[in-house]
């Protein structure tokens, strides 16, 4: 609870200016093998703003405009990435559709986040202007 308590205090005073899904897809078949031979990584993308939503906003521990720039407009401006991070004319139109009312339980295992109930979902991806996922 106290390192908890000190990562929010770290995201809302600044200290921590992005936050990023460590997302590594990889092969259930390469997941399946001794811990030595098994590769790294798991897919986390698709619940990566369910569950920053669920932990920090919906627990009222951050604002919704707070995680929207520690993932997106923060990383893009620290890496000098320009025209990233803000839907904004002149800005590439890369970004998600999120429906905070949505109810999501991560099914995918194996998965730190087996059997968690997430507020919210991402329903589509939108890469340079075109719809590149849709979820419903």
């Amino acid at each position: 609870e106290r390192d908890k308590n000190a990562l929010i205090c770290a995201v809302k005073d600044s200290t921590i200016d992005t936050i990023s899904s460590g997302h590594i897809p990889v092969s259930a078949l390469t997941k399946d093998l001794s811990f030595e031979e098994a590769s790294f990584g798991i897919e986390s993308l698709d619940f990566f703003f369910a569950t920053l939503y669920t932990s920090l906003v919906k627990q009222s521990a951050v604002e919704l405009k707070k995680i929207s720039e520690l993932v997106s407009y923060n990383p893009a401006s620290i890496l000098g990435i320009p025209n990233k991070g803000l839907i904004k004319e002149g800005y590439d139109a890369d970004m998600f559709i999120f429906d905070p009312s949505a109810k999501t339980i991560v099914s995918n295992l194996p998965s730190p986040y087996a059997d968690m109930k997430l507020e919210g979902c991402v329903t589509h991806t939108i890469k340079d202007g075109e719809v590149k996922y849709a979820a419903i």
